[in-house]
């Protein structure tokens, strides 16, 4: 396999295309992830009113052996 040279032009493309894509995904998880997770739950808890969430198993045979 050979390499060849990259041009000055493609290097600070490739840069750019990095720091780019390292500030989307930043913003993305900083800020538009947990506004997608809060509205889904909001949308998941309206789709099913009458779910309730259960205690772990491990937590009730601790309470049941204390």
């Amino acid at each position: 396999m050979q390499l060849t040279t990259m041009s000055s032009d493609f290097k600070v493309w490739l840069f750019i295309l990095a720091v780019g894509g390292f500030l989307i995904s930043l913003i993305a998880e900083r800020q538009i992830f947990p506004s997608l997770a809060r509205i889904l739950g909001r949308v998941y808890f309206r789709l099913r009113p009458n779910y309730s969430k259960q205690r772990r198993q491990y937590k009730i045979l601790l309470e049941e052996m204390q």
